[in-house]
């Protein structure tokens, strides 16, 4: 099943040069949470009733402030997905923070409907009922973004996001960068203690890294003793200071690791970035670099 199966019309669609107080009055009369901005049938951005309530104190003090335009309101960079995606790919964008309301465009990029966290999760239990799997959780495996053992984001989330983030970095003509992070010496500790322990030691490193990203970034679990850190829109150098954070956050975690010469947990990193690269071929790079921070001794950082 297709997004276009389930969209409704778009609803409160405007024009950037629509004053606020128009948008407020369509946003009203369609009883909708968040207005679309439109510019020859293309999104352009939103806005929400959180960012109009936000504005309602100066509405209120300054009627001028309710004729400006749209334009100056509205986040850039709406949540839009073409028509053709998948539901379970759908389901990964609007897992996001946000209005919980996804524009769907056409192959042209033109606004054709939106589909709500509503009109997603109705959809999907209909399909599993139709497979005759009603009686299943929703959380079960089939549907699920997240790694049972870490709560991060699995491999499944990691590949819709990164099509996502290639596509935004190519319209922005910004850096695709992501890392490769792998625990060092989890193999031999998991081994010498058994898999509670080596499980232990993942959960933990999980937690400290995801305590230490920006809310911009992003934190998956890959797969065995590896994560991925993507950073869209960071440039190499960022990176290096980013991801060089992350590392001195383990290292200075104090969980033990007598597998390791220096007697406690520590990860290695490889960093990959580019302009045009595909998501693909930066995670290669990425593996690449990661190899060679281990190569150097581990607990360091390969960034090109």
């Amino acid at each position: 099943m297709k997004l276009h199966e389930i969209m409704s019309p778009p609803e409160a669609v405007f024009s950037p040069s629509d004053s606020v107080a128009v948008v407020i009055a369509g946003m009203a009369e369609a009883r909708s949470q968040q207005a679309i901005i439109c510019a020859n049938g293309k999104p352009l951005g939103t806005i929400t009733a959180a960012q109009i309530i936000c504005r309602f104190a100066d509405v209120m003090l300054d009627e001028r402030a309710a004729q400006e335009p749209a334009s100056t309101v509205m986040a850039s960079d709406p949540l839009a997905a073409n028509w053709e995606l998948s539901l379970l790919e759908a389901g990964a964008l609007l897992q996001t923070d946000g209005p919980g309301l996804l524009n769907v465009v056409d192959s042209y990029g033109l606004l054709v409907g939106t589909v709500s966290r509503a009109d997603l999760l109705t959809a999907l239990l209909k399909l599993r009922a139709q497979a005759g799997e009603a009686s299943e959780p929703p959380s079960s495996h089939w549907l699920s973004l997240e790694d049972s053992l870490t709560g991060l984001p699995n491999r499944r989330a990691m590949e819709m996001d990164l099509r996502q983030a290639e596509a935004m970095a190519r319209r922005r003509r910004e850096p695709l960068t992501l890392a490769l992070i792998g625990l060092d010496f989890l193999g031999s500790y998991g081994e010498r203690h058994g898999r509670p322990a080596a499980d232990a030691a993942l959960r933990h490193v999980a937690e400290v890294l995801k305590r230490k990203i920006r809310a911009s970034d992003k934190l998956f679990r890959l797969s065995g003793d590896e994560f991925l850190f993507l950073m869209p829109g960071t440039p190499a150098e960022g990176a290096q200071i980013a991801v060089d954070r992350l590392r001195l956050a383990v290292d200075t975690s104090g969980f033990a690791n007598d597998q390791s010469p220096l007697g406690h947990m520590t990860v290695s990193i490889g960093v990959a970035s580019g302009m045009e690269n595909p998501w693909q071929t930066l995670l290669k790079q990425a593996q690449s670099n990661l190899r060679q921070a281990k190569d150097r001794g581990h607990n360091s950082v390969c960034c090109p």
